[in-house]
C-alpha cells in the first residue's frame, strides 16, 4: 500500500475485498481512519459476478446521491473527490481498490490509467494466490484420500515418473522404490492378470483414446490384494505419439466387497421369494387335489362295501383305491415341499431314529459305499414328526449315494447339538422366523462329485439334478420338511470336493400337550363344514350310513347359524380349515365362543395345522384325502376319549 500511495502521488487509498460471504471489507488502507473504515465497510458499488465493472468517478461527493447513505461518514473523514477501481480477475471481481482526495476534482485518464494497471497486477496475484490455494487443497484431498496419483512413461514396464505420497498409506510402498524401479508397476498386478491390463493399455493407446478407464487388482506391500479402478489420461507430444500415461488409482476393495455381500443377499432374498412361490402353488395344487380324492377314496369305499365280493367291478374299485392312494402320496410330497405337510408332533431321539433306519439304508446306498455314523447319544429330543423326518434322512442318505456313483466313498452321518447364530443362519435356507439358539443338527456328508455354485444356486428347485433329467422332489421335498418344522438346511460343496448338508432341527422346549378330554356319549348328531360340495357329500354318506344324523354347511358363517340354532343336538362337528370368507380358524373360535364343550374335528387337504398348531379345544385332525374306514376311525377315537 506504501508503494501504491507513492506511485499515485495520493495521501489517502485503501482496498477492500470481498469475503466468502460476498461482502466487501477492508485489508489494506493509508490515510483513513477506524471510525471511517467502520462507516462505509461493506459497501461495493459490484458484485463478485460484474466481470464487466468499470472505474467509477465521484469529483465531488456532496453532488453524487449514490453516496448519501455514507455522506456524513465522509465529511467528517474530509473526503471531497473519490476514484473506484474494480479488482477484475480472470473469473471474479475480487474487490475495490479507493482512491481519496481533500477536494473536489476530476481524475485525469492518465490517473486512471495508472491506477487500473497497479490494480490488474493486484488482480492478477489474486488469481495466482487462488491458484495455488486450490492446488493445494487437491494435493491435500489426494495425500489424505484412496486416490493416488501416477504419471508412467509409455514403455516398456510403463516407469514411473511421479507417484503422490499417499501411495505409501494406500498401498504401502515408499514413492522412492516406485520412481527408482526397484518396485516396477507392472510387478504390483495379480500375475494372472498383467497381461491383460498391458495389453488393454496398448489397444486404448494404438486407437488414438485420450481418457480410459480399467479395473484390476494390485497386490498390496503385505500381500493382500487390493481391488482399484484406475482413470487413465494419455498424454501426447506435438507429433501425437503418446509419451506419458496420467491418472489416478482409486481402492474400491471394501466397495467390491459390499456390492458383493449386497448382491449375495438379494439372491437369497429371490431364491427365497422363488421358493415360497413354487410352495404356495405346490400347495394350492395338493389341497385342492385332496379335495377331489376324498371323492374317490370315500365313493370307492362305500362302493366296496354296497357290492357282492365276487363281483366283477370289486377288483376295478380296488385297483381305483390303489391309484387314489399313490396320488395321495404324490400329494404329501407337494405338501412337504411347500412346508405345509401333515405333522404329528412328538418328541423325538434323532439319533435313536437314525439307527433305527441302519438296515433300510444299506437298501439304498451304494455298494462300494461306506457308511459312517457318528450319533450322540446325549441329545436332548427334537419335536417333529417321526415319518417325515425318516424322509428327510432317506433323501439325504439317496442322494449322498447318488453323488458317489459307482466309485467307492465314504458317506457320513452326524448328530450333535449346536447354538446357530443370525451368521450360520444368513447362509442358510430357513422357514420364517427362525430364531437364534438352540438345535440339534442331522448332518450328512459325502466324499462324491461335489457341485459347482451354479447348482447350489438350484438346488432346492422342484426336479432339478446334477445327474441328468429331473428325478422328482428331493431336495426341494426335504426343505419343506424341514421349514415346516420351523428349522434350517445348509448345504456346503465344492467340485471334486464332496458335499454337506446340515439340517437344524429346533430343541425340545420340555413342553408337552395333550388331547382335550371329551365326553364318552355317542355322538347322535354331526355337523359337516366344507366348502367342497365333493367332499361334503361323502362324509355325509359315510356317516348316514353308519347312523347319523348329518347335517351340512358349505362356509363358516352357514355353519355357525346352524350351530347357533341346533347346538344343544350336535355332539361332533367335521370342520374344514380351508374356506373362503371365514375360515375354519376363525370358524372354529367362534364356535368354542357360542359353546366351549364343542367337540370339532379339524380337517384339511393342508394339514401343517395339525397336531403341533392345534389350538386347545380341537378334538382331533383329519388330514384330506381319506378313505370311508379312516373317517370311521377318527369318529370313534374321538368317541372313545383316545387322542387323535
Amino acid at each position: 500500500m506504501d508503494a501504491l500511495v507513492a506511485a499515485l502521488q495520493v495521501e489517502r487509498a485503501s482496498m477492500l475485498l470481498f469475503d466468502h460471504h460476498d461482502v466487501c471489507r477492508f485489508v489494506a488502507w493509508r490515510g483513513v481512519s477506524q471510525h471511517y473504515r467502520t462507516a462505509v465497510d461493506g459497501h461495493s458499488p459490484w458484485t463478485p459476478r460484474d466481470l464487466d465493472a468499470t472505474p467509477i468517478q465521484a469529483p465531488d461527493v456532496e453532488l453524487d446521491a449514490s453516496l448519501a447513505e455514507y455522506i456524513e461518514a465522509i465529511r467528517t473523514e474530509g473526503i471531497r473527490a473519490l476514484l473506484f477501481l474494480p479488482l477484475v480477475g480472470r473469473e471474479r471481481v475480487w474487490g475495490k481498490f479507493m482512491i481519496y482526495h481533500d477536494t473536489p476534482r476530476e481524475f485525469s485518464p492518465e490517473e486512471v490509467d495508472v491506477a487500473q494497471l497497479i490494480v490488474r497486477e493486484i488482480a492478477t496475484a489474486l488469481d495466482w494466490r487462488e491458484h495455488d490455494r486450490e492446488l493445494q487443497e487437491e494435493r491435500q484431498l489426494f495425500a489424505a484420500g484412496p486416490s493416488v496419483v501416477f504419471k508412467r512413461r509409455c514403455s516398456d514396464g510403463w516407469p514411473v515418473e511421479y507417484v503422490s505420497s499417499n501411495v505409501a498409506a494406500v498401498f504401502g510402498y515408499a514413492p522412492a522404490d516406485l520412481l527408482t524401479g526397484n518396485v516396477p508397476y507392472v510387478s504390483l498386478m495379480a500375475p494372472d492378470q498383467a497381461p491383460r491390463i498391458t495389453a488393454e493399455v496398448h489397444a486404448h493407446v494404438e486407437r488414438g483414446a485420450t481418457w480410459f478407464e480399467q479395473e484390476y487388482v494390485l497386490r498390496h506391500a503385505d500381500g493382500r490384494p487390493r481391488t482399484v479402478t484406475d482413470f487413465t489420461k494419455v498424454v501426447r507430444n506435438d507429433e501425437g505419439v503418446a509419451t506419458h500415461l496420467l491418472g489416478y488409482l482409486v481402492d474400491v476393495t471394501e466397495r467390491r466387497a459390499a456390492e458383493a455381500q449386497h448382491a449375495r443377499v438379494a439372491e437369497q432374498v429371490r431364491h427365497t421369494q422363488k421358493l415360497e412361490s413354487l410352495g404356495v402353488l405346490a400347495g394350492g395344487i395338493a389341497h385342492d387335489f385332496n379335495n377331489l380324492l376324498v371323492g374317490v377314496l370315500g365313493n370307492a369305499s362305500l362302493a366296496l362295501e354296497d357290492l357282492p365280493a365276487t363281483s366283477p367291478a370289486v377288483p376295478l374299485l380296488q385297483d381305483l383305491q390303489l391309484a387314489a392312494r399313490r396320488a395321495a402320496e404324490l400329494t404329501r410330497q407337494l405338501l412337504a415341499y411347500s412346508g405345509k405337510g401333515k405333522f404329528v408332533i412328538e418328541p423325538i431321539d434323532l439319533s435313536a431314529l437314525v439307527c433305527e433306519m441302519g438296515r433300510l439304508l444299506t437298501a439304498v446306498v451304494s455298494k462300494k459305499a461306506q457308511v459312517i455314523t457318528e450319533l450322540r447319544d446325549d441329545l436332548p429330543a427334537v419335536r417333529a414328526d417321526a415319518t417325515q423326518i425318516r424322509q428327510v434322512v432317506m433323501n439325504l442318505i439317496t442322494n449322498a449315494s447318488d453323488a458317489l456313483g459307482d466309485a467307492p466313498g465314504t458317506i457320513t452321518i452326524r448328530t450333535r447339538p449346536m447354538v446357530a447364530t443370525r451368521g450360520w443362519l444368513a447362509g442358510a435356507q430357513v422357514g420364517s422366523e427362525v430364531p437364534e439358539g438352540d438345535y440339534l443338527v442331522l448332518e450328512v456328508s459325502d466324499t462324491g462329485t461335489g457341485m459347482p455354485p451354479s447348482a447350489l444356486t438350484r438346488l432346492f428347485d422342484p426336479f432339478f439334478t446334477t445327474k441328468g433329467a429331473g428325478r422328482g422332489l428331493g431336495l426341494a421335498a426335504v426343505l419343506g420338511i424341514v421349514r415346516g418344522h420351523r428349522g434350517a438346511v445348509r448345504v456346503t460343496s465344492q467340485p471334486g470336493a464332496g458335499t454337506s448338508v446340515t439340517v437344524l432341527l429346533p430343541a425340545d422346549a420340555g413342553s408337552a400337550s395333550t388331547a382335550p378330554t371329551r365326553s364318552t356319549t355317542a355322538p347322535a348328531t354331526i355337523l359337516v363344514v366344507d366348502d367342497d360340495q365333493v367332499a361334503l357329500s361323502v362324509a355325509d354318506r359315510i356317516l348316514s350310513r353308519d347312523g347319523f344324523n348329518v347335517l351340512t354347511a358349505t362356509n363358516g358363517r352357514a355353519a355357525l347359524e346352524v350351530y347357533a340354532e341346533r347346538g344343544p343336538e350336535i355332539e361332533l362337528v367335521l370342520l374344514d380349515l380351508t374356506m373362503p370368507e371365514l375360515s375354519g380358524w376363525e370358524t372354529f373360535r367362534e364356535l368354542l365362543a357360542l359353546d366351549p364343550r364343542a367337540t370339532v374335528i379339524l380337517m384339511s387337504g393342508y394339514s401343517q395345522e395339525s397336531d403341533e398348531a392345534r389350538p386347545e379345544g380341537a378334538a382331533g385332525f383329519l388330514a384330506k384325502p381319506y378313505s370311508a374306514q379312516e373317517l370311521r376311525e377318527m369318529v370313534a377315537r374321538v368317541r372313545s376319549h383316545t387322542p387323535a
